[in-house]
């Protein structure tokens, strides 16, 4: 078969999606000897490898490589024709609508934060899911969701689609990622980072859907000598509406020694910070999944999160439960 790829998760910083398409492609080019694979993106893609004959890269330029949504509503169509395309997958959620019905699609539905968190997105993102989510799912042949949670929500949402074309694929860590021990992590954050003190780690974009400012507050709330021995790392990039963010940073007089935000940082970085963390704490109002957890427990950080269906399904038992939106429980969850 001759499959098409949604590609433009993997010109950008790798996070979220952009990491979900990086690890999918690696093993697909593994594990996959037989069928021919077509990526279109925009200037700047990243590949997990080199060279091979049966994998090839369509740059879009002009107007249609600033949007993967532009492109799949105006450029897919021809595109996909001329390379003959069997199958399409888009990892982001929304699809070409225009295709020839010999076409199948394939959607990855991460989560529906636009329909029950709106005031999360950017209102780009918000029309741009409004105007093309639903025709999407309509047009698709299967739809893959990360957990049995969203997979009901969307069942719930949009009763007209047939559970036959519903999947649950779950997520995982990547496999090539080596646990360091503690020490030795310890040491590599002191020296890169700056940090002399035990820690605190939360990863994740920064944007409201993450509800840092609850955690924020609940952290402001711990007594002086907890502060004063464990401050709180904030890791990842800059998202939607981050400048409110650090501006309640800014109201509740947190010193860098109690708080500091280190920004987007490297696969090594990440993972020292991971080993060396004494509590990771992910207090998200919303997810389709939850990586970050995974990534904590394969490093055997111990978990507080938000106590949300889908992290309860992620988690199971290996996670201490919060509820995301009383500063004082999670207050308590820290301290405890």
């Amino acid at each position: 078969m001759r499959i098409g790829i949604d590609a433009y998760p993997l010109a950008r910083n790798g996070a979220g999606i952009s990491n979900y398409l990086f690890n999918m492609v690696k093993h697909l080019e593994q594990i996959d000897q037989q069928n021919e694979y077509f990526l279109y993106s925009c200037p700047g893609i990243k590949l997990p490898f080199s060279d091979n004959v049966r994998w090839h890269v369509r740059i879009n330029d002009g107007l249609i490589s600033k949007s993967a949504t532009l492109w799949m509503q105006s450029g897919a169509h021809g595109a996909l024709g001329q390379d003959k395309i069997d199958i399409f997958w888009s990892p982001e959620q929304i699809g070409p609508i225009n295709l020839s019905n010999e076409i199948k699609i394939v959607l990855t539905i991460h989560d529906l934060s636009w329909l029950f968190f709106p005031q999360t997105m950017s209102v780009h993102n918000l029309l741009l899911h409004r105007n093309f989510f639903k025709k999407s799912i309509n047009r698709a042949n299967v739809l893959i969701t990360d957990s049995t949670s969203i997979s009901l929500q969307l069942q719930n949402s949009f009763p007209e689609i047939s559970k036959d074309k519903l999947k649950v694929i779950y997520n995982a860590v990547d496999e090539d990622v080596v646990l360091i021990k503690s020490q030795n992590a310890q040491e590599y954050v002191r020296k890169n980072f700056n940090i002399h003190k035990k820690y605190i780690l939360f990863v994740g974009t920064i944007e409201p859907r993450k509800n840092i400012e609850v955690l924020m507050r609940a952290y402001g709330r711990l007594e002086d000598n907890i502060k004063d021995e464990y401050q709180l790392l904030i890791v990842g990039r800059f998202g939607w509406k981050y400048a409110h963010i650090f501006k309640f940073c800014h109201k509740l007089r947190l010193s860098s020694d109690q708080l500091k935000f280190l920004g987007y940082v490297s696969n090594q970085d990440l993972t020292n910070l991971y080993c060396g963390a004494s509590l990771f704490v992910f207090p998200s109002l919303y997810e389709g999944f939850g990586i970050p957890l995974l990534e904590a427990m394969k490093f055997r950080v111990p978990v507080l999160c938000s106590d949300i269906p889908v992290f309860r399904e992620v988690a199971g038992q290996g996670a201490f439960f919060v509820d995301p939106k009383n500063v004082e429980s999670m207050r308590d969850g820290i301290k405890k």
